[in-house]
């Protein structure tokens, strides 16, 4: 069975490495991580696409103007 891992982030870049460095290290590999960020920062989107993805992995992003943290965990939704 295939599993989602959804991360809601909000700019803090040493967390979500920690948190990525620990699900490399997971003995089940049958995962996808959704990094779900209220913010839409250039620096996050330069920090992931310069890091290796040995899981398939997505981020989702939405404009950091008040948008309640649910809207972004809700467009996070696994893919079919």
């Amino acid at each position: 069975m295939k599993i989602s891992v959804i991360i809601a982030f909000y700019k803090n870049l040493p967390f979500l490495d920690l948190i990525l460095s620990g699900l490399e290290r997971q003995g089940y590999d049958n995962f996808e991580v959704i990094i779900a960020e209220d913010d839409d920062a250039p620096a996050t989107r330069e920090w992931l696409s310069a890091q290796p993805a040995p899981f398939p992995r997505r981020h989702v992003s939405q404009p950091d103007n008040g948008l309640p943290k649910k809207r972004i965990l809700n467009a996070a939704r696994p893919a079919s």
